[in-house]
């Protein structure tokens, strides 16, 4: 089993990418927010939409799975993840499993944010999420961060 935990402003593609990956299992706190395939946004409900996200984690690492399957399968959490402590948890539970988790960082700019976003996230939250953004490096949390610049890609390409 891999876990793949994407990161990037809204708008950097993690969703699009994730579900473009064979056998993966995405897993989005936004996907609290749909309701009959429309995205409604509450912020007071956050802290409870991350909590359920952190259910369905932790519900899909522990899911008995045919060792065959269990090998082919990816684990794909797809949230903003600005914040080194927003990833924790989902680390943590992945090395006592003793699998070690691959981090990308969908890396765009601002400006890009902003044209792509599809959930209505305000500038100004866009903004705040970019100057808060943590550990731009090659290691996060004691694993490997890849870095996909997506900037240049369109959505038609993913």
């Amino acid at each position: 089993m891999r876990v793949i935990i994407l990161r990037g402003l809204p708008g950097s593609l993690k969703s699009t990418w994730a579900a473009q990956q064979e056998n993966s299992i995405v897993l989005s706190t936004d996907d609290y927010f749909m309701v009959d395939g429309e995205y409604k946004f509450d912020p007071t409900k956050l802290s409870e939409a991350h909590l359920w996200n952190m259910k369905e984690y932790y519900r899909e690492i522990h899911k008995p799975r045919p060792l065959s399957l269990k090998k082919e399968t990816t684990i794909c959490v797809a949230n903003t993840s600005t914040q080194l402590w927003e990833m924790s948890y989902y680390v943590s539970l992945a090395r006592v499993l003793c699998l070690l988790p691959e981090i990308i960082w969908f890396k765009c700019s601002v400006e890009t944010s902003k044209a792509r976003n599809s959930h209505g996230v305000p500038d100004k939250v866009i903004e705040s999420m970019n100057e808060r953004f943590q550990n731009k490096g090659k290691d996060v949390l004691g694993c490997p961060q890849k870095i996909i610049e997506t900037d240049s890609i369109s959505m038609d390409e993913t």
